[in-house]
Formats: structure tokens, sequence, C-alpha cells
């Protein structure tokens, strides 16, 4: 987020990074608070979602 602002790039990865890595986290906290590993397997999976997501939609838009 600081890169984007102050270089001038694009905000919308960074935004669509913010936001799935929360939503990894929020799935996390849940599947952590109901005993639920696949719940929780999901939200660490978008840590990796989101960095590639950002890495691929930087390079091809």
């Amino acid at each position: 987020m600081y890169f984007a602002f102050t270089y001038d790039l694009r905000k919308d990865l960074p935004f669509l990074t913010l936001v799935v890595t929360h939503a990894g986290l929020a799935l996390i906290w849940l599947g952590r608070r109901r005993s639920r590993r696949l719940l929780t397997w999901a939200g660490i999976s978008c840590y990796p979602l989101a960095v590639a997501l950002c890495l691929l939609l930087q390079n091809v838009l």
C-alpha cells in the first residue's frame, strides 16, 4: 500500500491483496474457533493466493 501511493503505482492490486489476506485471516479465525481444519487451511491458502494474484496481475495489466 505504501509503495502504491508513494510511487504512484496501481492502487487496485494492493487493495485486492488486502481484501484477500483479511478474508484469509477471517477464515483462519473461524476455522480455529469452530475446530474446522478445512476452514483453517483455506484461510492459510489465501496468503499465497494473494501474492500470486498481485504478481500475476501486475505483469498482465
